[in-house]
């Protein structure tokens, strides 16, 4: 996963930590990898619902304008505005569901 992330980086590309951990704790993670440029997360702790997330990273970079980092079957709604998915250990079922649903033009990798 970091290798993607220094890729991205040496590729002059911006990367952010979009998460449904609690701000305080995503920060934490980020000033520790110290790899992410911005971090997007709840103050209080809730889970950005898929489709707020999805709506958040469309508003700031449009649709199809970014790549997604993900694991889930709550990242199929992300991943179906995104230009590219990745999948890092997905959980039982995510890649089927993904390349289903998520039209996405390429499905990047999936890591075990």
């Amino acid at each position: 996963m970091l290798g993607l992330i220094q890729e991205a980086k040496d590729e002059g590309r911006h990367v952010i930590l979009a998460t449904a951990t609690h701000r305080i704790l995503a920060e934490r993670v980020a000033e520790h990898l110290g790899c992410f440029d911005k971090v997007l997360s709840k103050d209080n702790g809730s889970i950005y619902p898929r489709t707020e997330k999805r709506e958040l990273l469309v508003e700031r970079f449009g649709e199809r304008g970014y790549e997604y980092v993900g694991n889930s079957t709550d990242d199929c709604e992300v991943w179906r505005y995104a230009n590219a998915a990745v999948m890092i250990n997905p959980e039982r079922g995510v890649e089927r569901r993904a390349r289903k649903e998520a039209n996405v033009t390429e499905m990047c990798l999936s890591i075990k």
